[in-house]
């Protein structure tokens, strides 16, 4: 309902128009568009609520894997940090000192999370994920940014795996505290802005997600080595490398990009290209 009010609102755009930008046509078929509302009276903690939606969604409104465990997994330590990297958690304005629930907040935010987040700098990171070369609108709108953010911070923490299984395993834990969540969002910043730096244009294949979910991974678990052989000098072996890009990367990172074997091949011919050893640095050894 706050969407709504708020794209009625000139709050934001929807396809690259605002509401006051559609025909008179358009605005009517949005305005008399009838939504369905359940009104369940149990609790927002039930187990229930849980059971309801997975079984809505599978005969009523098709959501993406991601959408659903974003819901199913709202408050898990480990989604609310991805969640914060994707700029995805509305936050309650201090403030604020109006009566009444803001519908925008999730009653089940742990107490001191923002806290504890605001102390990090994020932004080189939220810089990267929102670039349109790497997500489209439709896609961020989809929250596939956050899928892939959930599978880069997996990945980073407790080595190279398939798909999304690391990311469902820490998720269905429903840990309280993330034991890594430190060390993860003090680091990912600074390699963002390393990435960002070295301006690959928009049609370079670095800007493709399965190599620059790779890339990311490599500069992560080696930004001091990176560093030292400087940003100049990195930037010209990758350039070279997608200038004479051998045909098994090339395969790698356009079939089945998300198995571990796909993985580990790209992680493999990034690190050979840039001149590092290709072992994996995860932070649980």
């Amino acid at each position: 309902m706050n969407a709504i009010k708020e794209y009625v609102g000139d709050k934001f755009s929807v396809g690259g128009e605002y509401f006051s930008q559609l025909g008179t046509g358009d605005k009517e078929e949005f305005l008399t568009y009838q939504i369905p509302v359940i009104d369940l009276d149990i609790k927002a903690t039930d187990q229930s609520i849980i059971d309801i939606f997975k079984r809505l969604n599978r005969t009523f409104y098709a959501l993406s894997t991601i959408e659903k465990m974003a819901s199913e997994f709202a408050t898990v330590d480990f989604m609310l940090v991805a969640k914060y990297l994707c700029d995805l958690l509305p936050e309650r304005d201090e403030n604020d000192e109006s009566e009444g629930v803001d519908l925008k907040v999730d009653p089940n935010m742990p107490e001191g999370f923002f806290r504890w987040a605001k102390v990090y700098d994020i932004s080189g990171y939220r810089d990267f994920v929102f670039n349109e070369n790497l997500f489209s609108r439709y896609e961020t709108s989809r929250l596939v940014h956050l899928m892939y953010t959930l599978n880069i911070m997996s990945t980073v923490c407790f080595g190279i795996g398939a798909r999304n299984d690391k990311t469902k395993e820490i998720l269905d834990s429903k840990a309280d505290e993330f034991p890594y969540r430190d060390k993860l969002i003090s680091n990912i910043s600074p390699v963002s802005k390393f990435i960002l730096s070295m301006e690959f244009p928009e049609t370079s294949i670095w800007w493709n997600k399965a190599s620059a979910f790779s890339l990311f991974v490599v500069v992560f678990w080696n930004l001091d080595i990176l560093t030292g052989i400087g940003r100049e000098e990195v930037q010209a072996r990758l350039s070279a490398f997608e200038a004479d890009l051998p045909a098994d990367y090339a395969l790698a990172a356009r079939e089945a990009v998300n198995n571990r074997k796909q993985r580990v091949e790209r992680h493999a011919h990034i690190c050979q290209a840039i001149g590092i050893q290709k072992e994996e640095k995860p932070f649980h050894q």
